[in-house]
């Protein structure tokens, strides 16, 4: 004889069937909340440069917009990026369910430029400072170029013989590459140069260093420097007979007491700061070991780890199959 149901199933399995699905559900919209967590991007750069994210740390599928800003002297080249299934659009990406890193990557100005008919060679690039505060360079143009034109460097590392830092009797400002040969080898090329100097009185006193290929030749300016523009920026022509590595520099005799009353502070500041540093250093334990941010040794939550939904989902399976049993009974 097959019993007959009661009223008891019967409200039990409504009871059963009702938990089952608000567990299912809160199992999901759970997980889903749990998973949704903001990561960090990190911004680094090679090559001297700005770089910024915004924001800084987004949710899985928030748009990320990059900028960028090169120094003097150099140009942005484009992005490296981790992971690489991240795709950089338009300076902007997707952000996926962990942390990125962006690296913008700038390289210095190397660039070839043709004569027009006179052999003027237009170059309107600026050259990379030692020091913002400490003046700049744009080189404006170079006459009697002959050949293909020339071949212009925004910045010369490899320049040999300089000093490595700056003194009383010079100040250095920039350095620089250019490569050509002359139209009229009886002429020489008039280089013209705007430079920016951190000190207005400097200008009777900005030559060239130009090497070589065995020493260094100073080149003083055909005549005197002519105001550019605002500020202490001055424009100088300066006769060269051959090219290669060029210092852009300020430079007076040792008994000019000028020299000692323009850099006297800024080299005490130089020489205190170099101090400080030395001093820190050795105060420094060497085996110290520098604690790392807590975003970078984050582990990157991958998407669908989350346990909470997985859990729902077991448990509304379990009680279905009690509900299937009991109606089958």
């Amino acid at each position: 004889m097959t019993p007959k149901k009661t009223h008891t199933n019967k409200t039990l399995l409504r009871a059963l069937l009702a938990a089952s699905a608000v567990i299912l559900v809160c199992g999901v919209f759970c997980g889903a909340a749990a998973a949704a967590v903001p990561h960090s991007i990190f911004v680094e750069t090679i090559g001297p440069g700005a770089v910024e994210a915004s924001p800084g740390e987004a949710l899985p599928g928030d748009e990320v917009t990059l900028t960028c800003e090169p120094y003097a002297g150099f140009v942005f080249t484009g992005w490296e990026v981790s992971p690489e299934t991240v795709k950089i659009e338009n300076n902007r990406f997707i952000m996926p369910n962990e942390q990125v890193t962006v690296t913008a990557v700038f390289e210095v100005i190397c660039k070839e430029i043709s004569p027009d008919e006179s052999g003027t060679v237009p170059i309107n690039l600026p050259a990379f400072p030692f020091s913002s505060d400490m003046g700049s360079v744009f080189v404006v143009s170079a006459s009697n170029i002959g050949g293909d034109g020339l071949t212009y460097t925004a910045w010369d590392t490899d320049a040999p013989g300089l000093p490595d830092r700056f003194g009383y009797s010079m100040w250095y400002i920039s350095v620089i590459r250019v490569d050509a040969t002359l139209k009229d080898q009886a002429q020489p090329s008039v280089l013209t140069l705007d430079v920016t100097l951190p000190n207005l009185e400097l200008h009777n006193y900005v030559c060239l260093k130009l090497y070589t290929g065995d020493a260094w030749e100073t080149v003083m300016p055909e005549s005197a420097a002519e105001a550019a523009g605002e500020g202490s920026t001055c424009r100088y022509q300066f006769p060269v007979s051959s090219y290669g590595p060029i210092a852009v520099l300020a430079e007076f005799p040792d008994s000019d007491p000028v020299s000692t009353l323009l850099w006297a502070e800024p080299i005490e500041t130089m020489d205190s700061t170099e101090q400080a540093e030395t001093t820190e250093s050795a105060e420094t334990p060497q085996d110290t070991q520098t604690d790392v941010p807590a975003e970078q040794t984050e582990e990157p939550q991958k998407t669908g780890t989350s346990p909470v939904p997985f859990a729902g989902i077991l448990a509304g399976l379990g009680a279905a199959a009690v509900i299937f049993g009991l109606r089958r009974r």
